[in-house]
This record gives structure tokens, C-alpha cells and sequence, in this order.
């Protein structure tokens, strides 16, 4: 039976529903990653690993703000020599000396999921974008931040105007999960070809008459002589993965 906060949700715009809904997941991140961090100053658990990008990442920020307002919350004082630390630290791994067992590890996004999902890793930050469409064994809480869209680009020559004029074209993307979801949901059928990255090359080459990339200042597409379309793929944002916790059935 439909509660009345449900029914309360229903009647509001489904935008507003769904910034009520990722508020409400970023809270739930920040409320797990701040137990975690409790449970091991108070000895109930052995180790904590955290993994993130490195210092070069667009989403190391995030997760240092992400961890540092867990940190506080968990009522460790986050001191100026702690933030000092963990910018002079060199090494993949760092151990803050005030929570003994805890581990931030950097390493690539691509390899975050399957760390996660497969061994003794308890939570990553990752880009929405990077988890590639597979989230299976993996909870996925949107954190509200780390926010970036994805666009077409075309040459500034171009005829192509919007995403109708690209059926039969050819588009190169590093995302080409969310992008052959795009096209089928409007009915578009185009050649997708997949390159790990600097999409922004292949028109110039004449490998594709469009790309698919991540937008976020709109500069690099204007740096290679692209054009952005106005229409919006989709968007991506920061989340924090977790494994799923496993159902204890009946």
C-alpha cells in the first residue's frame, strides 16, 4: 500500500523527485563511509581500503572532500598538518597515522569496479561515466557533485545540426554504452566506433564525422575546431561504490 510521503513524492515534478532522490543517496554514502570509519577508530573492524583517483584525477577533490567531511563527522579534527600529508604523500597508498587500518589506494577508475566487486576493497569514487554501464554485485550511491554531461561534437564545418542528422554517420566515443542507449532510444541507427580517449582527433583524420565525449568547460571541443550540439546525452556525476550487500533470503 502507497504511503502518503509516497504519494507526496508522486505529485511533485520529476525533476525535483530526482534531486530529492540523489540527496537522499548522498546522504546515504556519507552516513556509510562515516560508520565505517567509526567502526574502525573503535577497533570493530581490522581495515578499511578506500580506493580513488590519484592527485592528477578530476575526481581526487571529490574524494578528498568526500573523506575529509566523513572524517570529521566520525570526530577526528581534520588538521592542516593531516592535509598536508596527504598532498606530500608519493606513494599509491596512504595511511592516515590517525586511523590506524584505514588505506586510500589510487588507482585507474577503469579498474575501481572490478577491485570493488572482486576483493578486500570496501568503497571507491568513481565517475558514473567510468563504471561503463556494469554495475552488477555493485551499490551505487550518487554523491551530487563531480558533475559533467555528455554532448556531440561535430566539425565547426559541418551540416550536422542535431542527433537526427547523424543517422548512417560515423561517431567515435570512449562511452559507447550510454551513447548506443541514446541512439535507441530516439530511433537513430549510426557506426559506433570505440576509442579509449582524445576522441576529439577523429574528425580531423576522417575517422568519424562526430564524437561523443564528456563536456565540461565545452574548451577542449573548441580547441579542435568542434562544434557542440545543444542536445544533452545524458549526465554523469561522482558516485561511491560499494559491494551489494548479498540478500539473506528467507
Amino acid at each position: 500500500m502507497e504511503t502518503l510521503p509516497e504519494r507526496r513524492s508522486a505529485l511533485l515534478p520529476e525533476a525535483v523527485r530526482e534531486n530529492n532522490k540523489e540527496d537522499q543517496e548522498a546522504q546515504e554514502a556519507r552516513a556509510m563511509l562515516t560508520q565505517a570509519i567509526r567502526d574502525i577508530l573503535a577497533r570493530r573492524r581490522e581495515k578499511l581500503i578506500i580506493l580513488t583517483q590519484d592527485k592528477t584525477g578530476r575526481l581526487f577533490s571529490v574524494a578528498n572532500d568526500l573523506f575529509e567531511a566523513c572524517v570529521a563527522n566520525a570526530g577526528i579534527v581534520v588538521t592542516e598538518e593531516m592535509r598536508a600529508q596527504r598532498q606530500e604523500n608519493k606513494s599509491l597508498t596512504y595511511e592516515p597515522a590517525e586511523i590506524p587500518g584505514l588505506k586510500i589506494v589510487s588507482v585507474r577508475q577503469i579498474d575501481m569496479p572490478s577491485y570493488v566487486r572482486d576483493y578486500d576493497v570496501d568503497f571507491a569514487v568513481i565517475g558514473e561515466d567510468a563504471l561503463d554501464g556494469d554495475t552488477e554485485g555493485l551499490e551505487v550511491k550518487r554523491l551530487g557533485v563531480g558533475k559533467s554531461s555528455l554532448f556531440f561534437g561535430v566539425p565547426k564545418e559541418s551540416s550536422i545540426t542535431c542527433p537526427q542528422d547523424l543517422v548512417g554517420k560515423t561517431i567515435a566515443t570512449s562511452y559507447k554504452w550510454a551513447l548506443e542507449k541514446y541512439l535507441e532510444d530516439i530511433g537513430i541507427k549510426a557506426n559506433i566506433i570505440e576509442r579509449a580517449g582524445k576522441v576529439e582527433a577523429a574528425p580531423g583524420i576522417g575517422a568519424a564525422d562526430a564524437i561523443c565525449d564528456i563536456v565540461e568547460t565545452g574548451r577542449s571541443m573548441k580547441e579542435n575546431n568542434l562544434r557542440q550540439l545543444p542536445q544533452k546525452i545524458r549526465n554523469f556525476q561522482a558516485v561511491l561504490i560499494s559491494k551489494k550487500p548479498k540478500s539473506t533470503g528467507s
